[in-house]
């Protein structure tokens, strides 16, 4: 969980909107969203694929909170069993065989 004001909790996305990208969620976008179960719902949602990759540290830039890529390119790889499967993912709600086509895909 984020126990400072510069810290966020990092998620990889595979969005069929915007592609691969890395969304950022800080302690004051986690309280205003109604915590991270909804925040995890919400992405649940709108994705195909995500995963929670870990929580890192921010700079403070004139109030403007920016993250270092050497700092996101620390955080561990991600592994496909650690991915939650996305409502917007062909293979949601189906078998394994379907989710390993789907995977071979992309």
């Amino acid at each position: 969980m984020v126990e400072s004001s510069n810290e966020a909790i990092v998620y990889l996305v595979q969005s069929p909107k915007y592609g691969l990208q890395y969304r950022f969620y800080a302690e004051e976008d986690i309280l205003s969203e109604g915590g991270i179960h909804t925040i995890e719902e919400y992405l649940r949602r709108e994705t195909q694929w995500f995963i929670r990759l870990g929580v890192i540290q921010a700079e403070d830039q004139g109030g403007t909170r920016t993250f270092q890529e050497k700092v996101i390119a620390s955080l561990p790889a991600p592994s496909p069993g650690d991915r939650q499967i996305g409502r917007l993912n062909p293979s949601f709600g189906l078998g394994e065989l379907e989710g390993q086509i789907f995977d071979s895909m992309f």
